[in-house]
């Protein structure tokens, strides 16, 4: 556990206490942290992963306590969002109840923002291990171990512009993520955006927007060709059941399709005859957040988790593991739970950590510092990587495959 420990945290001794003269509140016992996860609903498959990884993480965090001799323990409280804003700010609000003012998790942009008011009024600290939406870059309460949009949108925007698609159809699911990237290559794309394509987070059917989709892509395949048309989709799991809903219609897999990170890590994608070959069909390509050299915390991470999943572990899930570690070492190194405390030593403490992910430096918002994609391509049954975006010339980098 202390080989863990080792690389998870510089050795940097960071002095986070108040001003003299102000009474912080010392480390309890038992440390309460909530956390809310998607553990049913769109995303169940990464929020049960995730969940898992940080109920992981909290374990080893609190064996390194007792290793060192320290007094206290962490308790997660965890709670299922099911992939939804309100029901995730109802369960921060009982978390909070309960004892609960640290939360975990928070997988959805829409998850924060329905609850940013309610974090704020009751001086609440949150850490989301997948979060993303650019119009989220601000500095508050809440940290984002992910980074933001606003890196990954240029990158979606190349890989569609450089595979000549002139006219886009974007497809997404309607919430503060879908409509944040949507927003973001709209203000980027150089192309004609002609339609816009969304569906509620609550659809579990979704033939008419199917419908109506393959009608457009018809009509603009007959004024432009099929080979200028792409569809951009952004959402998560449901990706399964839209594809399985495309079977019936003639003009939605005559197109090029494309993807955000999301997809980059849905391995069912391939595991589905009918999406695999649909994937194959419309050369579903995709944007892959990149990862620094793994270490042995990656490793870690790793081996529990495939013990117990067959689903391999994402950025998102690395993101929920390295969340517990560094919210234990700052309460550990500031010597309180205080939040006020918490949140000014959180970018300093993780200045100076590596997690399983890599580096967890954060910008002056809060958000996971690190940026870096590449371009993916379905490709017989797996993703291959094509292109590695270069920020600086915004440009695409063949890899030579």
């Amino acid at each position: 556990m202390n080989r863990i420990f080792a690389t998870l945290v510089a050795i940097t001794i960071v002095s986070m206490m108040s001003g003299a003269g102000v009474a912080l509140a010392e480390i309890p016992e038992e440390v309460t942290v909530g956390g809310v996860f998607d553990i049913t609903g769109s995303w169940s498959e990464e929020g049960s992963l995730s969940r898992t990884a940080a109920q992981y993480a909290v374990d080893d965090f609190n064996a390194y306590l007792v290793d060192i001799g320290a007094e206290w323990q962490m308790k997660l409280l965890i709670e299922d969002s099911q992939a939804l804003g309100p029901v995730a700010f109802d369960k921060v609000s009982s978390l909070n109840s309960r004892g609960a003012d640290i939360i975990i998790g928070m997988g959805f942009s829409s998850h924060l923002q329905q609850s940013a008011a309610y974090v704020d009024n009751h001086n609440m600290l949150v850490i989301s291990h997948a979060s993303q939406a650019a119009n989220l870059e601000i500095d508050d309460n809440m940290f984002r171990l992910v980074p933001s949009d606003s890196n990954q949108a240029p990158a979606v925007v190349a890989m569609i512009e450089n595979a000549g698609i002139e006219v886009l159809v974007p497809f997404v699911r309607d919430d503060t993520w879908g409509n944040g990237m949507l927003n973001a290559v709209k203000e980027q794309y150089s192309g004609t955006i002609p339609d816009e394509f969304k569906y509620a987070t609550t659809n579990l059917e979704f033939s008419a927007e199917i419908g109506t989709l393959d009608l457009r892509i018809g009509d603009l395949i007959e004024e432009h060709g099929a080979d200028k048309v792409g569809v951009l989709y952004v959402g998560t799991d449901e990706f399964l059941t839209i594809i399985e809903g495309t079977k019936l219609y003639d003009n939605v897999d005559n197109v090029r399709w494309f993807s955000t990170n999301t997809q980059a890590t849905n391995e069912a994608l391939f595991q589905n005859e009918d999406a695999a070959e649909f994937v194959d069909t419309v050369m579903l390509t995709v944007t892959k957040q990149g990862s620094t050299s793994a270490n042995h915390v990656t490793a870690h991470v790793d081996d529990i988790l495939n013990a117990t999943s067959e689903r391999a572990p994402s950025q998102y899930t690395y993101a929920s593991y390295d969340s517990v570690w560094l919210l234990g070492v700052t309460i550990l190194q500031t010597g309180t739970t205080d939040i006020s405390t918490l949140v000014n030593a959180i970018p300093l403490v993780a200045e100076h950590m590596i997690g399983s992910a890599g580096p967890l430096r954060l910008t002056d918002n809060g958000d996971l510092a690190y940026a870096e994609y590449s371009i993916l391509q379905a490709s017989g049954g797996e993703f291959v990587t094509i292109y590695d975006y270069d920020p600086a010339t915004d440009s695409l980098i063949d890899v030579g495959n």
